[in-house]
């Protein structure tokens, strides 16, 4: 175990009557828009190494789990995006269909994030590549995944009877890791009712809805 810290939303007033956005872009010159309206505060926060304990984490409980998985793709590979599409695709979704034992499984995107060696110290200008996630945060909101999975499978309306899961993959391009490491949080420690806030990642040509998280004692 280590001790850390980590950003999290402020508990505030404000978002009863607003939405926190980020926008990943610059605003149009003229438009007087903050990219940001986010209230954020730190807090240290006890972080564990669950790579020796693999097999005690289960999507169904902590919400998360870990596998073991080969791949065909080299390091140089995974900035290619021709080949992350068409070897990485189809490997992540036959190990998710494995796992879950799903009948339709597809990746509708990715995410390429390599730390720039002055990262958080920003450069002045835009990196190159996504840096790591400094705040605590749900990646989707369960409507926004509702929206995903009608647009992925064509149904406008109502998706045929069953169940449907938007799982985020992570994998580390080599490793081991040291630095900047991905942290998970047990879903059951987390209070739905008070640690969250729906919140908007707001892209050039699209928006994704996502929840803010707020620092809870008891958040393991």
């Amino acid at each position: 175990m280590v001790q850390s810290t980590s950003y999290f939303l402020t508990r505030d007033p404000t978002w009863d009557k607003e939405k926190p956005y980020t926008l990943r872009f610059q605003p149009v010159e003229g438009l007087e828009i903050p990219r940001t309206n986010v209230l954020r505060e730190t807090h240290d926060v006890e972080i564990h190494d669950l790579r020796s304990e693999t097999d005690k984490f289960d999507i169904e409980t902590q919400g998360f789990t870990v596998i073991e998985a080969t791949s065909r793709l080299a390091y140089k590979d995974y900035f290619d995006e021709l080949s992350i599409k068409r070897l990485f695709y189809p490997e992540i979704e036959t190990a998710v269909k494995k796992l879950l034992g799903a009948t339709w499984v597809r990746v509708f995107e990715h995410t390429v994030r390599k730390r720039h060696p002055e990262f958080p110290v920003s450069t002045g200008s835009d990196y190159e590549y996504n840096q790591p996630a400094m705040m605590a945060h749900i990646d989707s909101t369960t409507d926004f995944a509702l929206e995903q999975a009608r647009r992925m499978t064509g149904a406008e309306n109502d998706l045929k009877p069953g169940r449907y899961m938007l799982i985020h993959a992570w994998k580390p391009l080599k490793g081991p890791l040291y630095d900047w490491l991905l942290a998970l949080c047990d879903a059951r420690t987390v209070d739905k009712e008070k640690d969250i806030v729906r919140g908007d990642i707001v892209f050039p040509t699209y928006i994704i809805e996502n929840y803010q998280v707020h620092h809870n004692e008891g958040q393991k």
